[in-house]
């Protein structure tokens, strides 16, 4: 087995519950444990705030597998932090709830927001777009559930706030690779798996014909693919030099 993909593996193992909670946990007062307060990146919320992450890990319980629902059964909730997300998802809420079980062991729940539908958000005033997404995180779950040969177990969606989320483990055993740090066989092994992993996914799609009926005529897709990606990578940098030009100017 390739070393680099050995070191994932293995790093990826000790990338659980535990391993945040030795980073971002704290004992209070009265010796519970609890998150780190370390703004902007995680702060504490506000009681009524408090009170409807709350409300909504009630009504994602209702969601969840069964048997998932019998787990959280034996655990209660020690506390909740606003957490940062990443780039991708700049813009939305995000929480961190961090559960204790009877036995004392931990687990941390990500509850991370979905936004409507982007035709919605181009064709609707920004408030419309939320009240008529309220479903987001279903659908958001469902089409995981669908494209994911194995979805992660306590993914379920709720709403609260009037807002739609999707709750799931933060951090299970997840791995990434650092793709600058590949040679160009193994990048081009990467490019293979990633496109092989995507085509089975959309062959559990419902539009899995429409898509295999579009790209039998297509001859020249690859090259399409290829400058598209060329020409975002001058967007990105586009818009970056803009964001910087304005934080520049205050």
């Amino acid at each position: 087995m390739n070393y680099h993909l050995q070191k994932i593996m293995k790093k990826s193992q000790h990338s659980n519950s535990e391993e945040i909670i030795q980073k971002m946990g704290t004992a209070d007062e009265r010796g519970n444990l609890v998150f780190k307060d370390n703004p902007p990146h995680a702060k504490h919320l506000g009681p009524i705030l408090y009170q409807q992450v709350v409300a909504g890990y009630k009504f994602y319980r209702q969601n969840a597998r069964e048997d998932v629902r019998v787990l959280l059964a034996n655990f209660h909730i020690s506390d909740i932090i606003r957490y940062s997300v990443g780039v991708g998802s700049f813009g939305t809420r995000c929480y961190l709830i961090l559960l204790t079980g009877i036995d004392g062991s931990h687990l941390v729940l990500q509850v991370k927001e979905t936004l409507p539908l982007r035709y919605n958000l181009l064709n609707l005033q920004v408030q419309q777009a939320i009240q008529n997404g309220i479903q987001a995180g279903r659908r958001i779950v469902t089409a995981q559930r669908v494209l994911q040969s194995s979805s992660d177990p306590f993914l379920a969606s709720t709403r609260f706030g009037g807002r739609s989320y999707y709750v799931r483990q933060f951090r299970d055993m997840k791995g990434s690779i650092k793709v600058n740090k590949l040679d160009f066989d193994s990048f081009q092994l990467y490019c293979q798996v990633c496109a092989l992993l995507l085509a089975m996914a959309h062959t559990e799609s419902p539009t899995s014909p429409m898509i295999r009926g579009y790209l039998k005529h297509q001859k020249v897709l690859d090259k399409g693919l290829a400058d598209w990606s060329l020409r975002y990578v001058d967007q990105v940098t586009a818009d970056y030099t803009a964001f910087k030009k304005a934080v520049e100017k205050g």
